[in-house]
């Protein structure tokens, strides 16, 4: 009996065409990630195909983002074809070093549960939609993907030589790959033009998988046992770990299944509950700003809420030594983006009590909670405090946003990392904006709001905020105007917070130019998707804006 050759790309059991044809480039591609990373490990490329097919899968479901999803479902499909390759390279310069009967359960486990994860979230989609076929076929896809890779194992289990790919289109879709085109094409497309591709490609892949485990497991009762006895006994982990993984999906496809049962078919979230109106939604932010007066919360409104009162035609009547301002022709924002998904509102507290900023945080995340208990949609609210002395210090590791500090001496500082900037007390005294009939939010001056959005992170402006920008700095420009006339030059007043921009933005030392470019890729791809995500996704969002250290 001859030692299976562990370095080679194809086996006995590995033995499709498209693994001979695709195996130059993937060994030379292999070949310079290992030179570039050489502790890079399998079983990371495993972990990264999973966690990208599970936020891939959870970007569909926003039907807006398909852009988005589409390349990180591809991407995540694709590092399958590494994993393996990158094992072997490893075992041939370190003989031993690689266990591969482990390295075949993670990689079969992690397939399975990549294809797992886009069918559950194919089910939610087409519940949303009112499809109780569509959702159905899902779950049934669900439940078939693992039979064809449980039916091989079990017949290599008997030493029959199991061909990876079948005969005929069957054949194929009933494989890893076939799987994975149209399970990622559906997942991102479940509709094209009126023709429903989700129905379709479920119930195209669900009959390929039963009839591929049909068709393996009769090779079993008929073929002769030509398999090396060390491929048998790796078989048998394979075959066991499979069909405990099997039971899972049924488990899990069943659990799914009632929840979504249990739930309202839903075109849209906005269709499932009234959508606020307007005035609705300014008594909301209103009773935030009642809350922190009463409170005596030292706090600032950030971000769309105030940019989403500014319009093309607002006038602005501007009363520099008071700090206030009323709006004329004032937007009235709703709650729900044009996309269905729920605005979160931001603010920014400079308490020196830390129990008085948690206890805020606590109050408006039990608002949020009744409110979803009653099924009505209220904006998530992030807050965010400026470091007090006798604080925590700033995590400057996991620190992804500009923060505000106060040092010992009392002064106030913009942070990020070892990046800070000294500014004036001046720079972020309260101002008042007020609306005709409506109750006055507390801001930054205008000039501060508009530099906010330069200084957030250190890849600069957003790609979503660029549409922003025009009628803020008017807003911007009109506070500036006012101010000469009232003999002060905002200009000047934040000179300093400009310093600290063109510092953060030349990316000052390793850490703060890698977190740049990850920012950079974020908002460029995902930032956006998440941030604006709904259900599940949208719960991501919360982790996306807690990373000011």
């Amino acid at each position: 009996m001859t030692e299976r050759p562990k370095n080679l790309t194809t086996s006995e059991t590995r033995n499709s065409k498209l693994r001979e044809l695709t195996a130059s480039p993937i060994q030379l591609i292999t070949q310079r990630l290992h030179e570039a990373f050489p502790s890079l490990e399998p079983n990371h490329i495993t972990a990264a195909g999973i966690v990208g097919t599970a936020i891939g899968s959870l970007i569909a479901l926003d039907g807006n983002q398909k852009a988005a999803s589409l390349p990180v479902l591809c991407i995540s499909a694709g590092l399958d074809a590494f994993d393996g390759a990158l094992a072997r390279r490893i075992e041939a310069e370190s003989p031993g070093s690689v266990d591969f009967k482990k390295g075949a359960v993670y990689d079969s486990i992690s397939d399975r549960t990549q294809e797992l994860v886009m069918a559950l979230s194919r089910a939610v989609s087409a519940n949303k939609k009112g499809s109780t076929l569509g959702k159905a076929l899902a779950l049934l896809n669900a439940v078939s993907n693992s039979l064809p890779s449980t039916a091989k194992a079990f017949a290599e289990t008997k030493g029959v030589v199991v061909p990876e790919n079948g005969r005929g289109p069957k054949g194929v879709i009933g494989t890893r790959v076939g799987r994975a085109v149209l399970g990622i094409a559906s997942t991102v497309f479940p509709e094209v033009k009126s023709v429903p591709t989700q129905i379709i490609a479920d119930a195209i892949v669900t009959s390929a998988n039963i009839a591929t485990a049909i068709e393996r497991a009769d090779l079993a009762r008929k073929e002769t046992g030509t398999l090396a006895e060390s491929d048998r006994a790796d078989a048998r982990v394979r075959f066991k770990a499979l069909a405990l993984f099997t039971a899972i999906a049924v488990g899990t496809s069943a659990i799914t299944y009632i929840h979504l049962k249990n739930r309202k078919s839903e075109k849209s979230d906005t269709q499932e509950k009234d959508a606020p109106s307007e005035d609705e939604y300014l008594q909301i932010i209103s009773d935030i700003e009642s809350y922190c007066r009463e409170n005596e919360l030292d706090h600032r409104f950030v971000g769309g809420t105030v940019t989403d009162l500014i319009g093309p035609e607002t006038e602005f009547q501007i009363d520099v030594a008071e700090r206030r301002i009323k709006l004329i022709n004032a937007n009235k924002p709703r709650m729900i983006r044009e996309d269905g998904s729920v605005k979160d509102m931001d603010l920014v507290v400079f308490t020196k009590s830390r129990e008085e900023f948690l206890r805020a945080k606590s109050e408006f995340e039990r608002k949020e909670a009744e409110a979803k208990t009653q099924n009505k949609p209220f904006p998530q609210i992030s807050i965010e405090s400026a470091y007090q002395p006798d604080w925590p210090k700033r995590n400057k590791l996991k620190q992804f946003v500009s923060a505000f500090e106060f040092n010992q001496n009392g002064s106030s500082h913009l942070a990020f990392g070892d990046t800070t900037q000294e500014i004036s007390p001046e720079t972020l005294q309260p101002w008042t904006i007020n609306i005709d009939g409506w109750n006055q939010i507390t801001v930054f001056n205008p000039v501060a709001h508009r530099l906010c959005y330069e200084l957030r992170v250190p890849s600069g402006l957003k790609p979503k905020d660029v549409a922003k920008m025009p009628p803020l700095e008017n807003f911007a420009y009109a506070v500036i105007t006012a101010g000469l006339d009232s003999g002060i030059d905002y200009r000047i007043v934040y000179n300093s917070w400009w310093t600290y921009i063109q510092k953060l933005q030349r990316f000052p030392d390793p850490l703060t130019k890698v977190k740049g470019k990850i920012t950079e890729v974020w908002w460029k791809t995902l930032g956006t998707s998440v941030t604006h995500g709904k259900g599940m996704l949208g719960n991501l969002s919360r982790f996306n804006n807690k990373m000011n250290g």
